[in-house]
């Protein structure tokens, strides 16, 4: 499809530039752990729970990230853009459509994002039409 299967709407290239924006954020944040939290829109008004520490979202971004990649290698046909190229188009682009996304759901994303929304961006480019 000439505008890569994006109904019509066609790939901002700046969209790739808010990918790496975002990847960048939330690898600055992780460098002070003070501003790296995990979004859970239940706990919002909770106070910080030192149960859990940031390294938690870390790591459980490190653990999805090996499952994708035995889930890609194992069942490719699973994922809509298995290559790198399609992947990062759709990394882009929904990056670029996240805050609708968030907000359909009553939500607004974090600032600075979290290891959570990286994961939810990974796990949506497999599939991101």
């Amino acid at each position: 499809m000439a505008d890569g299967g994006r109904g019509g709407m066609g790939f901002r290239p700046d969209a790739l530039h808010d990918a790496a924006q975002l990847v960048l954020a939330v690898m600055r944040a992780g460098m002070d752990s003070a501003h790296m939290t995990d979004h859970d829109p239940d706990q919002a008004d909770a106070p910080n729970d030192e149960t859990t520490s940031p390294a938690d979202g870390r790591l459980a971004l490190v653990a999805q990230l090996l499952a994708m990649r035995s889930e890609l290698r194992d069942h490719p046909e699973t994922w809509e853009n298995a290559d790198l190229e399609s992947f990062l188009e759709a990394l882009g682009a929904w990056i670029q459509d996240a805050p609708g996304a968030f907000a359909e759901r009553g939500e607004v994303i974090p600032d600075p994002p979290g290891w959570d929304v990286l994961a939810q961006a990974l796990q949506a480019a497999r599939i991101y039409d």
